[in-house]
């Protein structure tokens, strides 16, 4: 337990030197592999691994978020379809990023946002 807390400090924070929050390159570079892996059916390295963690975490935290946006405003930022699973969430976000590098700077949770959107509108 030690020796993952010990990798996960030296990893460095899911924010960077630049800014306090954490952006489109973060989760483009975190996500990528996690997909990666999916496709191939091979898992990575430590490393991998622990970005896919937390890849599939950020992805389970915008659908919380939605949620509770949903049950406090009556109205979701995206309209979640029953049976799409995390990996199909990750495919949309990475989507996303790769087709606007001209945002990847700005905040991620954003840019997952709007990933949702433009994928998941709400009619």
């Amino acid at each position: 337990m030690l020796a993952v807390a010990m990798l996960l400090s030296s990893r460095g924070a899911f924010a960077d030197d630049k800014h306090d929050f954490v952006d489109g390159n973060e989760v483009l570079k975190k996500c990528t592999p996690l997909l990666t892996s999916f496709d191939s059916g091979k898992n990575g390295d430590l490393f991998a691994l622990i970005d896919g963690m937390y890849c599939t975490g950020w992805i389970a935290g915008i659908r919380d978020l939605n949620s509770l946006y949903e049950g406090l405003v009556k109205q979701p930022l995206f309209c979640q379809q029953e049976g799409i699973s995390n990996a199909q969430f990750i495919r949309i976000v990475l989507k996303y990023l790769r087709e606007h590098p001209e945002k990847l700077d700005q905040p991620a949770i954003v840019l997952t946002a709007q990933a949702m959107q433009v994928a998941l509108p709400c009619k």
